[in-house]
């Protein structure tokens, strides 16, 4: 007796839901799982931008079938800081200023945070010498929240670095960007507004914690981005960095 055995060929797909309608998830180095053998959906560096619904067709000769709605949460870094962690990126910006020429007024300092909104925490001509910049900065509350780098860029640009505020013509413009998260409010416009920045002749170094995905960091910072984008695995590691970030120009 011989017996024959015909297999169909099934393709895979996955799809996220949005407000109803289904994307197609493009299989690459970050999303994995459409083939028969391996059907389950993986991401590799999850980001913020994959929270949502995901459901899975399978398709062959005999029809389609599909799974139930996935839901898929991504938990934000910036909400985890807590007083400790944030305290170590204020003595950061402090290890980062130290030697600077402050108290000559050659060297104007301000400092704007963000997390789902965006304070001013003082302006560049607020504070004229050292101690008062340091003092203002142990100051600056830990406010709980998400990560809105796109606003606090846009805010540092058009409400800091100007004539009013302290900004001075002929003198170079350099900014400092902490965080510990990739952006998940504004995320679209959290490069345009870095690009706007470097456009208006603005210095940016950007220093990520903890990121498993550097390339909005990276995005951010002036080239080359191996000068100007650091990444440390936790706050900690924030004080051995400040010995190398020390040797950057600093001037506002």
């Amino acid at each position: 007796m011989c017996c024959g055995l015909e297999t169909l060929h099934t393709e895979v797909t996955w799809y996220r839901v949005i407000n109803r309608g289904r994307t197609e998830v493009e299989m690459n180095a970050d999303y994995r799982g459409s083939t028969v053998n391996a059907p389950s959906l993986t991401i590799n560096r999850v980001d913020f931008k994959d929270n949502g619904n995901y459901v899975c067709t399978a398709e062959n000769a005999a029809g389609v079938g599909s799974s139930e709605e996935t839901r898929v949460i991504v938990g934000l870094p910036s909400t985890s800081v807590g007083d400790a962690n944030y305290q170590k990126m204020k003595d950061f910006c402090k290890d980062f200023l130290k030697n600077a020429d402050l108290d000559s007024g050659n060297i104007h300092v301000g400092i704007v945070s963000y997390s789902t909104g965006v304070h001013i925490e003082f302006q560049m001509n607020d504070y004229s010498t050292s101690q008062d910049i340091m003092d203002a900065i142990d100051a600056i509350p830990y406010r709980y929240g998400s990560t809105n780098t796109a606003d606090g860029l846009k805010t540092m640009r058009s409400q800091m670095f100007t004539a009013a505020n302290g900004d001075r013509d002929g003198v170079p413009n350099v900014v400092l960007i902490l965080t510990d998260g990739v952006s998940n409010i504004n995320s679209r416009r959290t490069i345009p507004e870095a690009e706007q920045a470097r456009a208006a002749g603005i210095h940016i170094y950007a220093v990520g914690i903890g990121l498993r995905d550097t390339r909005e960091l990276d995005a951010m910072a002036s080239e080359p981005a191996s000068e100007n984008s650091f990444n440390v695995q936790s706050f900690d590691e924030l004080a051995v960095l400040s010995d190398q970030v020390l040797g950057l120009r600093v001037g506002c």
